[in-house]
């Protein structure tokens, strides 16, 4: 089974402010986008970062620190829309399951991860679901 990760960082922050997207600011050690990249290429054969235009070299740049190989697409006007450009990327990478996954949330587990691809060979799809803590 060829598995991906389209992790969607294409997001410019226009909601949450400041001077950059919340993907590029530091959480701890390490860029927000960073975890997510590190955390799925432990899992996918594959990660995919579909970045805003005018974040490509911000994003080149974590490539760069990170030591990971991903591959990096521009993003359409709507997350649908870089959705497909993502997959549009894959098209000839011969992948069976694809995850898509916003680089603003990186606190999910690997565990989670591999549970999903798992599963999603038995029923085509899977969202994960989550209890929220208090």
């Amino acid at each position: 089974m060829n598995t991906a990760a389209i992790i969607l960082a294409g997001g410019e922050g226009k909601r949450f402010g400041g001077e950059l997207p919340k993907q590029f600011l530091r959480l701890k050690d390490k860029e927000v986008l960073l975890y997510s990249i590190d955390k799925f290429a432990s899992v996918v054969d594959k990660v995919v970062v579909v970045s805003h235009r005018d974040y490509v070299k911000e994003v080149e740049a974590l490539k760069k620190k990170s030591g990971v190989d991903f591959s990096i697409t521009i993003g359409g006007e709507t997350r649908q829309l870089s959705v497909r450009k993502g997959l549009i990327s894959l098209k000839e990478d011969g992948i069976d399951y694809v995850a898509i996954h916003d680089s603003a949330r990186p606190l999910f587990s690997i565990n989670l991860v591999k549970s999903l691809f798992e599963k999603v060979v038995s029923c085509k799809a899977i969202i994960p679901v989550l209890a929220i803590k208090s």
